[in-house]
């Protein structure tokens, strides 16, 4: 899978991520995903909703 998918993947299931249980490997790799397909960013499903309702009550 590319790395735009996985970082997507992440993203959208963290809530079932142990965060404690992510070896310095996995890491590393999330946040390569994070600076390459992020922007720098990690946007979880849920603060993504959050956006999304903050831009549309703008309007």
């Amino acid at each position: 899978m590319d790395g735009e998918t996985a970082l997507a993947l992440y993203e959208r299931n963290w809530r079932f991520v142990d965060q404690d249980a992510i070896i310095p490997r996995e890491q590393k790799l999330l946040d390569r995903l994070v600076a390459e397909y992020g922007n720098g960013h990690f946007l979880t499903a849920l603060r993504a909703s959050v956006v999304q309702e903050k831009f549309a009550a703008a309007d």
